[in-house]
């Protein structure tokens, strides 16, 4: 009972000693939560609809215990820090050390007392403040069931979020011996990991010329997200990291991942047990020192100069010309290493003199060092020629570089924002393609591996696409890779052709068919060859356009793709995808980048879409255009040292009037709007002129923008006088 009552004794004192610590985190969370509170309510309430909140219910609701909770996390790892530095900043003093030794209290009791009262000044006025905003919210008949809910879990994440800061600065404090040594190690264990996770990623981007990271999953790229996330900063942004996977949220308001709660409480207890266990080794003649325990020295100093020395050496090497990087770069690791290296001696013996105090430490680093960097410039480990075997392979993966390369439209909503964005056609291919069965894609992804091309951007002859890979292995584990290849090869372009014509291909890079099934349309964007509708889909009539395209789709082959102008696009939307196309302006067909395309070929759908009331051949009416525009791309090469690139400039060059010369050019023309989806495989159209139709309605707005078909502009063009007197002088 006595040890029970002086355990508790030693948390009021501790509290009494440092009262400042609690009434800053006080006044903290009150700005924090109260006061912003209060103001944004006040802002909503002048105008509804600010931060996509209808009132101030769905703020309480959804923003301040929801959205919010990223930013009381961020506040709680500024607390557990003043916690843990005020509450064992008698650690490195060894008077007050041989007070506390002195007194009859075991250490075991004098450790846990003050991480109790640590934590409590951060759950305390926490909590009481969180209870306050509910009374608040209450008050003004904001405050729901749903709304408790969320507070109890973002009290919980919060907790949680300061319990892990709290211990990882324990470690620090207890690791270190002195004030300044123990803020630069905090900074150290709580970066460490989001730190060493960029370098790595770096590294292997510079090095590694088939190292990508896709978006929608990172098993495999040792980021921060899988391997690499130990360290309370790269834990945070998984736990809070948004969602990008889906098409769109139904629930917009941020939501935390609450997978990575179980991780966090574990690391916060590991990290916990860890400093209690150093408290209990740590010897009183340690205070004063740089570090604690002798033994901890060489393990630090080479984690940190082995990385500290290659982010160096990268610095040097990113501002260094091309030609020279590679000899920046090793000038910079060694500069990064010598410098970094005797400077941490210097700082751990607290004396210049002890610079070259453990030379042979000095050359063990210097060797790590030198492996690292021989391992990543020279790919011995082989990296980049890295292809599985069949024998260890699920299924695998294929995007195909700039060709129908369409994917999903989404609101992505981040805190109380929301914008509308699109997901990389190339994330969402490793995530929807599964292809199995066909030898022709691990022969193309061999191929590549052993030819190891390079794309060069200066090189206009080269012929070259990327094409990436993402091996779905038996063990679990997902490894992604692009590779360089070469389209003037014959055999390369067959291999890739069956890859194509692979109907698993075609139907995981189809937004429309591999989504399709599983959604409700309300709307069709339809853009033919010269208009553009958009149309109501019925469940009927969207069963049936799924059936008939994807008859028709799946028996596209690839040398119809090169040699084939697609003549229309269609991009079937769900009420919520509508309703955030009115919303962001997006109500044009033409504004989409999402749209399946239609060939010539495609009989049945182009049929079944005119029965619906889109004609993809209509046609403009001629008596409705008063003239059209035509304008000259002119591209200029720059050079610029190592750099080369072009510019483009239209130049005006004149407008056409005439009937017969306008009816002329309509049968030379098509519409450029989905040419992107296959533009970099065909060679089909003119880009020497830009041509834009202007009607006599609407006060002579733009109607549409068009091109000239390959080898079919009329020989008028050129004698146009704008032409003459701007592009041939």
């Amino acid at each position: 009972m006595t040890s029970k009552s002086l355990f508790f004794k030693q948390i009021r004192q501790d509290i009494q000693k440092r009262i400042w610590c609690p009434i800053v985190i006080f006044l903290g969370y009150f700005l924090a939560l109260e006061v912003n509170m209060l103001r944004l309510m006040g802002r909503i309430e002048e105008d509804a609809g600010m931060y996509n909140c209808k009132d101030i219910g769905e703020y309480v609701e959804k923003c301040l215990f929801g959205t919010d909770t990223n930013l009381f996390a961020m506040l709680a790892c500024v607390v557990a820090f003043l916690c843990a530095i005020s509450g064992f900043s008698y650690l490195h003093s060894r008077v007050q050390l041989d007070t506390y030794h002195s007194l009859p209290v075991k250490r075991i009791q004098t450790f846990w007392a003050r991480y109790v009262s640590g934590a409590l000044q951060f759950f305390v006025p926490f909590v009481f403040h969180v209870v306050v905003c509910m009374v608040i919210a209450a008050g003004k008949a904001a405050f729901s069931g749903d709304a408790f809910v969320n507070a109890v879990k973002m009290v919980g994440v919060v907790s949680l979020v300061f319990l892990l800061c709290y211990a990882v600065f324990l470690v620090a404090a207890c690791l270190t011996g002195n004030i300044v040594i123990n803020v630069l190690g905090s900074a150290v264990l709580f970066f460490y990991s989001a730190v060493a996770s960029l370098l790595m990623s770096t590294m292997f981007q510079t090095f590694f010329q088939t190292y990508i990271v896709t978006g929608s999953d990172l098993h495999g790229n040792m980021d921060y997200k899988t391997f690499w996330n130990f360290s309370p900063v790269s834990m945070l942004v998984a736990l809070f990291e948004s969602d990008y996977t889906g098409t769109f949220q139904n629930d917009r308001f941020f939501k935390f991942n609450a997978d990575q709660l179980w991780g966090i409480a574990a690391a916060a207890l590991v990290y916990t047990l860890i400093a209690f266990v150093l408290y209990q080794k740590r010897a009183s003649e340690a205070a004063g020192r740089a570090i604690a325990f002798r033994w901890a020295e060489p393990v630090l100093k080479t984690l940190l100069v082995i990385p500290l020395a290659l982010l160096s050496g990268l610095f040097f090497r990113d501002i260094a010309s091309v030609e020279s990087r590679d000899a920046w770069y090793l000038f910079g690791v060694l500069f990064g290493y010598v410098v970094i290296a005797l400077l941490l001696e210097i700082i751990f013996r607290l004396d210049i003199k002890s610079a070259f105090g453990h030379k042979k430490q000095l050359v063990f680093n210097a060797a790590c060092l030198a492996v690292v960097v021989i391992v990543f410039r020279y790919d011995v480990l082989g990296y980049n020629t890295y292809v599985p075997a069949d024998s260890e392979l699920v299924s695998c993966a294929v995007s195909i570089e700039n060709l129908m390369a369409v994917s999903p439209a989404k609101n992505v909503g981040v805190g109380r924002y929301t914008w509308y964005t699109y997901i990389s056609a190339m994330d969402y291919r490793m995530e929807s393609v599964k292809l199995q069965g066909n030898p022709s894609v691990m022969d193309l992804a061999r191929k590549a591996a052993s030819e190891q091309l390079t794309y060069q951007a200066e090189d206009t002859q080269q012929d070259y696409r990327s094409v990436t890979f993402g091996y779905n292995l038996k063990n679990g584990k997902q490894i992604y890779r692009i590779y360089t290849i070469d389209m003037a090869d014959t055999q390369t372009q067959k291999l890739l052709a069956d890859v194509f014509n692979d109907s698993s291909y075609k139907t995981g890079t189809s937004p429309m068919l591999n989504d399709g099934w599983k959604k409700e349309f309300k709307k069709l964007y339809c853009s033919g060859s010269f208009t553009n509708a958009v149309l109501d889909m019925t469940p009927e009539f969207q069963t049936k356009l799924l059936e008939t395209y994807q008859e028709e789709y799946l028996q596209l082959d690839f040398d119809t793709v090169l040699d084939t102008y697609p003549v229309g696009s269609i991009s079937p939307l769900t009420a919520e995808e509508y309703e955030a196309d009115m919303k962001w302006g997006r109500g044009r067909p033409d504004d989409r980048y999402d749209g399946s395309l239609i060939y010539p070929q495609f009989t049945k759908t182009i049929a079944l879409l005119k029965e619906n009331g889109f004609d993809v051949y209509e046609k403009i009416d001629m008596d409705e255009i008063a003239y059209i525009r035509v304008q000259y791309r002119k591209e200029t090469p720059v050079y610029n040292g190592a750099d080369s690139y072009r510019t483009t400039e239209f130049v005006d060059v004149g407008n056409v009037y005439n009937r017969e010369q306008i009816e002329q050019m309509f049968g030379c023309l098509v519409n450029p709007s989905y040419r992107w989806q296959v533009d970099a495989y065909t060679d089909l159209v003119e880009k020497e002129f830009d041509v834009t139709v202007y009607t006599k309605t609407n006060d002579s707005s733009i109607y549409c923008n068009l091109i000239f078909k390959k080898g079919m502009i009329p020989d008028f063009m050129y004698e146009l006088e704008g032409y003459q007197e701007t592009v041939t002088q």
